[in-house]
């Protein structure tokens, strides 16, 4: 994310990385194998946070021979455009929170929103939740904390983040679906959540 500089020039504001190697796997045989592209996407959907934190006004996407050459490469810019229509009529969730500043104090209205709000117990963690779905598609434990990080911190779990949500994973296991909402639930209302992202 950059400034436009008085005298013309950009000045750096954030940067952010996340390694997905596209053609890992598929770039001979002219593919995006479906790890890699859940990886993109993922990814997109982290700097999708970024932009919207930071008020970006253009953006300019750029893509490498690896998704141009792909057979599977207009799916993954379809997906990734139906990504960005989600980011559009989810303006009127984002819309519900101040931006902190300096005296920023969370309202009471605003705590308890993620408790009690139908928005978000149906489109994210309700049965047909895009977030829970997502999850729940998505094979292996370490993949699936990977993609809930993501969503909603915009990080890839600690070491200790992962034991700790494997031990509660797997004691709940046989309520997989409940155990995910928790764990979604408790990402989105955390600290971390509300103050950084």
């Amino acid at each position: 994310v950059v400034e436009m500089g008085a005298k013309g020039g950009w000045i750096p504001v954030f940067g952010q990385r996340v390694p997905v190697k596209l053609g890992k796997g598929g770039v001979a045989k002219g593919v995006i194998q479906p790890d890699r592209m859940a990886r993109g996407l993922d990814a997109l959907v982290s700097m999708r946070e970024v932009l919207r934190n930071y008020d970006v006004e253009e953006v300019h996407v750029l893509a490498t021979s690896a998704m141009r050459d792909a057979k599977n490469g207009p799916e993954f810019v379809a997906e990734a455009k139906r990504l960005a229509d989600l980011e559009k009529r989810g303006e009127n969730l984002a819309k519900r929170f101040d931006r902190p500043d300096d005296t920023f104090q969370v309202s009471v209205a605003e705590a308890l929103y993620f408790s009690n709000s139908d928005q978000v117990q149906n489109d994210l963690l309700g049965e047909g939740g895009k977030l829970l779905g997502r999850v729940l598609k998505t094979e292996g434990l370490a993949k699936r904390l990977e993609i809930a990080f993501l969503n909603t911190l915009s990080r890839e779990p600690s070491p200790e983040e992962t034991k700790t949500l494997n031990r509660y994973l797997e004691a709940r296991s046989a309520d997989e679906k409940g155990a995910w909402q928790q764990v979604l639930w408790a990402l989105m209302t955390s600290s971390e959540m509300r103050f950084n992202r």
